[in-house]
This record gives C-alpha cells, structure tokens and sequence, in this order.
C-alpha cells in the first residue's frame, strides 16, 4: 500500500463534497486512476442537472483521446456513452488520439504523426466490431454509415503518414468497400420505395447520398493498386 493512500483517499473525499472537479480530476489522472476519472466524467457529463463546464460528452471525449491502446478496455467502456449522444465527434476518441507531451512514455506531441506512433491507436477491427452497435440503417434522414465515416478517417489521416501498420489499411480498404456497396444497394431499394410513394424529398436526398456513395467507392477502388483492383471490377454491377 502507498504511504500516501490514507491522504489520497481523504483529498478525493474533500474535493468530491467541495465539487471541485477539475482538481479530482487531476488527482486521479496523477495517480492513473482513469476509471475514477471518467466515472465521475460520465455521472457530470450525463446528468441533467449538471451546468458547469462538464456537462456533456466534450470532456469524457477529451480524456479518452489521451488513452493509448493499452487503456483498451477503459476507451471501449466509457467511450460508449460519447457515442450514443454525439458519435461523429466520439469518433475522435479512436481516429485523432492526443499523446501527452508531459508522458514520457508517450514522447510528445511532435512525434503523434509520426512513424511508430501506432500503438497510440486501437487496431481497426476492434474499433469496428465497438461501433456496430451505434451504427443506424441509413435512410433518407441518415445517409452516412458510422463505420464508414471511422474508415474514411483513417484512410485519410493514413495517406501520408504511416499511422496504422499497413496490413490494417489494406484491411480498412476492403472494409469501407463493403460498406459503400452495403449503402448503394440500400440507397437503391429507399429510392424505389421513395418513388413509388411519390415522396419527392426523400427521392432527391436518396438520389444525392447513391451518387456521392458511388464516387466514394471508385475513388477508393482507385486508390488500391492495379493488380487488386482489377479483381473488384464485378463491385461496380452492383452499383
């Protein structure tokens, strides 16, 4: 036991009655109790009474963003929250992590874009599987596909800084162009239904989302080098 422990345990008990969340905050994440931490981040951020500066999903996002990979658990637990209020910006939590200049373990910020930096990121299949369940069936009122918007991300950021290890983008490739296949064919089957009904907005926003999706998807076949791309041309039937 840290000789320390009995004045710790008192010093959370006295922030926690005085309110002073940023300092408890900060005592735990000194003594790397982050489960703590985003627990009382979460009950502020979630609670309809709250009015201070911790209302919300920002400051839980914050913190897990400073998480590395090895915090796993910690980010897929309290990240669920995030995403179920706010997910295009909870996506941040696992496409923009934050490496902590003070970490010595971490390097600093300069180094975050850099080669070898990929253990700050959790692996792609992980991420994926977490977000099915916050993933909604596209439709004229929501055209975009969670795990499409997070691979979009990380191909992006990936293109010209080696962020992920290669076999995971390779992996995030194929990934997205099901995913935009999945899309396209659902768009189709909403925009005959949307005719039929003669509901012309939704007809017009279906017909926007098909044609955006299907540029995505030939640009991201594009991408992908000759001799794997020649066989994915049967895609484009679909399409």
């Amino acid at each position: 036991t840290s000789p320390n422990s009995a004045d710790l345990v008192v010093c959370e008990r006295l922030l926690l009655q005085a309110r002073l969340d940023d300092a408890l905050i900060s005592l735990f994440k000194s003594q790397k109790a982050h489960a703590k931490a985003l627990q009382l981040l979460k009950d502020r951020g979630s609670s309809a009474n709250e009015t201070g500066p911790l209302r919300g999903t920002t400051a839980t996002i914050d913190y897990l963003r400073h998480l590395d990979a090895s915090f796993e658990g910690l980010i897929l637990d309290y990240s669920r929250w995030p995403l179920a209020e706010d997910p295009k910006h909870a996506l941040t939590i696992f496409t923009d992590p934050v490496r902590d200049a003070h970490d010595s373990t971490h390097g600093n910020q300069q180094e975050q874009d850099t080669p070898g930096a990929a253990k700050l990121y959790l692996s792609v299949s992980v991420v994926l599987e977490h977000l099915k369940s916050f993933d909604s069936p596209v439709s004229a009122g929501n055209p975009h596909c969670l795990r499409g918007v997070f691979l979009e991300r990380i191909l992006a950021r990936n293109a010209n800084r080696e962020l992920w290890p290669s076999s995971e983008m390779e992996e995030a490739v194929e990934k997205l162009t099901f995913i935009y296949i999945e899309m396209i064919l659902k768009f189709k089957m909403l925009l005959r239904k949307a005719k039929k009904a003669n509901d012309a907005e939704s007809e017009q926003v279906l017909a926007e989302a098909h044609a955006q999706t299907t540029t995505k998807l030939r640009k991201l076949l594009e991408s992908v080098p000759k001799g794997k791309a020649e066989g994915k041309r049967w895609i484009f039937v679909a399409t």
